[in-house]
């Protein structure tokens, strides 16, 4: 009985898929499928063309806080945090563009140091989700967060628990996207990391607030609340309602086809190229050789030199094939 009870361990809960369908579950096969450290770097180091978001957001918060700092006076700087701060006075006033602008906005000044790891949890969830997920979970959980500390507050001053200073205090910064993006992050790896990673999350910011916390780590326990919702949602609709298939049945692949006649393939390539919705097509081409054994080859667009090898060697598989036949 004890084995059945630990496999059960690495799988997921009913209603969840797997983690490859997600786009980063081609690193994953990836990296399942190397032999030796150096070739699982190169891997990764490959992967990072994916990363596109996560250094531009990193570099516009970094440089909003250089001018901030360096360039303006501290009066300045101070009224410029205070009019994006998403606190009681602002949301009360309809300010709205506060939810987002204030994710751009550090109340402190930032070292390089502090945002090296936001870098490494946006790049990291980026690689997994793709940009759109990534923009959707932190900017959407930023926003989220925010209204939910706004009504906790609001509450507390309207009951008495809180004075009425706490409605002018600032509240800018990145850490609620960046425990929303945790907490989503910890949901939508393999279970074998999940069992670790959850528990810590919710120990990460659970123990300030046993220490006497303040309203922002509140807003942390709940960004990452949502970013547990956000990871679960995902893992229940990872494909966003596209028809789309495993990462490990993604991977490039070059199929090839025989006909009787060259006709007949043109006509296969065009209705291919027609309706190839479900599938993305790269690359089309017509092969066929002539009586004098020549082969001929009609593309659709010009092919790199890994391209051509792998169309070559297929084409070349198929015109054997009919030579045999013949």
């Amino acid at each position: 009985m004890g084995v059945p009870s630990r496999c059960r361990l690495y799988k997921d809960l009913p209603g969840l898929v797997a983690a490859s369908y997600l786009p980063g579950g081609d690193l994953a096969d990836a990296l399942r499928a190397a032999e030796g450290w150096s070739s699982r770097a190169k891997i990764c180091l490959s992967f990072l063309a994916r990363v596109r978001l996560a250094p531009l957001y990193v570099l516009i918060v970094i440089g909003i806080d250089v001018i901030l700092h360096h360039a303006v006076s501290a009066e300045v700087r101070s009224q410029i945090v205070s009019a994006n701060s998403t606190n009681v006075v602002n949301l009360q006033n309809h300010r709205i563009w506060t939810l987002v602008t204030s994710a751009f906005v550090l109340d402190e000044r930032a070292g390089v140091v502090a945002m090296i790891p936001l870098l490494l949890l946006l790049s990291v969830a980026e690689v997994l989700w793709g940009w759109r997920r990534l923009l959707v979970v932190f900017f959407v959980s930023n926003a989220v967060t925010s209204c939910l500390v706004y009504g906790l507050l609001l509450t507390g001053v309207r009951g008495g628990w809180l004075g009425g200073a706490i409605t002018m205090a600032n509240d800018v910064g990145t850490s609620y996207g960046s425990h929303a993006v945790g907490g989503a992050l910890a949901l939508t790896l393999p279970v074998r990391a999940r069992r670790y990673l959850v528990p810590l999350a919710i120990v990460v910011v659970v123990l300030p607030l046993l220490n006497g916390g303040t309203f922002t780590d509140v807003g942390h326990l709940l960004a990452v609340l949502l970013g547990f919702l956000a990871g679960w949602q995902m893992r229940r609709r990872p494909l966003a309602g596209r028809l789309r298939r495993p990462a490990l049945l993604r991977a490039d692949q070059t199929m090839a086809y025989s006909f009787d006649d060259v006709t007949q393939a043109r006509a296969a390539l065009i209705t291919a190229l027609r309706q190839h919705r479900p599938v993305r097509l790269d690359d089309a081409a017509v092969a066929w050789s002539d009586r004098a054994d020549r082969i001929h080859v009609q593309e659709t667009r010009d092919m790199d030199a890994i391209d051509g090898t792998l169309a070559g060697a297929a084409w070349g598989w198929c015109w054997a094939r009919s030579s045999a036949s013949r």
